[in-house]
């Protein structure tokens, strides 16, 4: 699913659910897999501060978790306010994603 993180769904989000979004990206960034501190609420705050809704997400998350974070990422990477140093490298991301949902 394509993510529109605007300022407004951010704000939106960011009311609803109490979470911050600088914090929820740093959970987000995931070290060696063993420092991950992401949990789902973190996700669904940011399925949802890109526009996402709980039922979509629900449905998403039961395909597949690890599909659902590289959408967020793309997603904050799209949006272009991390800027060239935010950008998340998606291929190590998807590797440490890959790494970390096997230990779950």
């Amino acid at each position: 699913m394509k993510l529109n993180f605007k300022a407004s769904n951010i704000a939106k989000a960011e009311q609803r659910f109490g979470i911050k979004l600088f914090p929820a990206l740093q959970n987000l960034s995931v070290q060696d897999g063993e420092n991950a501190n992401i949990g789902i609420i973190d996700v669904l705050f940011l399925w949802c501060a890109g526009g996402g809704d709980e039922e979509s997400f629900d449905t998403e998350v039961d395909k597949d978790i690890e599909q659902v974070m590289l959408d967020i990422m793309a997603g904050l990477n799209n949006a272009g306010f991390l800027g060239m140093k935010g950008k998340l490298n998606m291929e190590e991301a998807k590797k440490e994603l890959r790494g970390l949902t096997k230990k779950s």
